[in-house]
């Protein structure tokens, strides 16, 4: 078979595949007619163009291709014997390695490995300390019971005996039964001379030794006589009238002039 019959055989079978193909499109995968067509022409001309190198290559290897028939040589005419043995002695030419005996050769002949390189030493990266765990919050201990009614009732009745801290000289009653005349002192009436009485306060020295923090706690305890203490300078006549003096108010008071 020629060429050209190979050739034009693998374009029929090629054709005849992308029809083929082209139908399966259309009947089975529901395509478009030209999408199917057109898909078909492009197996078909990929197919023709593979069966062609597969096929036809080696048929055109084979036959020579197309090319005409050769013409015999005509014989060249044999030299005398005496010509040729005028002529000089040619040389053998070198003996030829066959294709055989160069495998053999490449076979025996190791390539040399090429040599790896090393690849270079990476410093590894010290490991992150570990925090130390955290110990756990020790539980505070459970507060103490409340003491019972009676004790609780037994404490306040004792605190009410028992004089307040840094409070001023309060008595529950006048030394020897008898009490000192707190009208003498200027802004102090019968009223607020009873509700002094009350609180405790009953002699001029309780008076006239107050500080700033016994006059702040006993100006809280007279109610409605609120700033009276300082106002009034109660303390530096208490002073005077603690050693036996007279202010000028006294004077007036025991007279029965107290305005």
């Amino acid at each position: 078979m020629s060429s050209a019959e190979c050739r034009r055989n693998v374009w029929w079978v090629a054709i005849a595949g992308g029809v083929l193909v082209a139908l399966m499109l259309i009947v089975v995968a529901k395509y478009a007619v030209l999408s199917a067509l057109l898909i078909g022409a492009i197996f078909a001309a990929a197919l023709g163009l593979f069966l062609g190198w597969a096929f036809c290559t080696k048929v055109e290897e084979t036959l020579g291709g197309d090319a005409p028939a050769q013409i015999t040589p005509k014989p060249e005419p044999v030299p005398a014997p005496e010509a040729a043995a005028a002529k000089e002695p040619v040389a053998s030419p070198a003996p030829l390695v066959s294709a055989t005996d160069a495998v053999t050769v490449s076979k025996d002949a190791k390539p040399e490995a090429p040599t790896k390189l090393k690849k270079p030493a990476v410093a590894k990266k010290p490991k992150a300390a570990k925090p130390a765990a955290k110990k756990p919050a020790a539980e505070k201990p459970a507060p103490k019971k409340a003491a019972t009614a009676a004790a609780l009732d037994a404490a306040l009745a004792k605190s009410k005996d028992d004089p307040v801290p840094d409070a001023p000289e309060l008595l529950k009653a006048p030394r020897g039964g008898k009490a000192d005349d707190l009208k003498l002192i200027k802004g102090v009436g019968p009223k607020l001379e009873a509700l002094l009485n009350e609180v405790g306060v009953w002699h001029f020295d309780q008076i006239a030794s107050w500080k700033a923090k016994d006059i702040a706690h006993v100006d809280a305890l007279i109610v409605g006589f609120h700033g009276r203490i300082t106002r009034d300078e109660w303390v530096k006549q208490a002073r005077v009238l603690a050693k036996g003096g007279e202010t000028e108010f006294s004077k007036r008071a025991r007279k029965g002039d107290a305005n």
